[in-house]
């Protein structure tokens, strides 16, 4: 069954039973999901505010774009669980089996594709978040810190898929590339997020 056909309580039952999937690849669009979740709250409490009306247009194109985002964040949940299913198929083969010879580099470049692009995720939302700010219900700013911290949570958990999988990679060069890659995309998360919070709690 799919991820986004599963209730709460089911998605945790899942999530704690001893299969490969769904796990830690999965957690962390779904956790990029609720923030963006709470982003889309927030809006609907404001768009149509009237004290807000001169960010009505910014707010609605705002509201667009995260519904697109949460539907990327839930794709890159389920597209984690084939590319893990994909190379947990090749690890069951030993190491001199031809198949696993050919078809594991490109295996492991695929497991690591959702996480990849989870981060990148992550740096997109964190940046709508923080825009929200100044154009949405006050009351509501709680709610945008809550996204900005899952959303660090989430580059993080993303991050950490990534590192799983570099072991796995005989080439030095790209190793120490996609090391580099996830660690300024982190970085770049958390300061936006810290810098958000700041703001919201002045």
């Amino acid at each position: 069954m799919a991820l986004h056909d599963l209730s709460v309580d089911e998605l945790l039952t899942a999530l704690g039973d001893k299969t490969p999937t769904p796990g830690g690849g999965a957690v962390a669009p779904l956790v990029a999901g609720l923030a963006t979740a709470l982003g889309r709250m927030v809006l609907a409490y404001s768009v149509d505010k009237p004290s807000l009306s001169e960010h009505r247009d910014g707010n609605e194109d705002a509201m667009r774009r995260l519904h697109y985002l949460q539907q990327q964040a839930m794709q890159c949940a389920e597209d984690d669980a084939i590319a893990y299913a994909a190379l947990n198929a090749l690890m069951k083969l030993s190491k001199d089996d031809p198949q696993r010879a050919a078809e594991w580099t490109q295996a492991v470049e695929g497991a690591m594709d959702p996480p990849r692009r989870t981060l990148q995720l992550c740096g997109t939302l964190i940046d709508t978040i923080d825009g929200l700010a100044a154009t949405t219900n006050r009351w509501l700013a709680s709610d945008l810190a809550v996204a900005a911290v899952l959303l660090v949570a989430a580059a993080r958990a993303a991050a950490w898929n990534v590192r799983a999988n570099l072991t796995q990679l005989d080439d030095a060069a790209r190793v120490d590339a996609l090391r580099s890659e996830i660690e300024a995309q982190i970085d770049a998360v958390q300061a936006r997020a810290d810098d958000l919070e700041r703001r919201l709690a002045s």
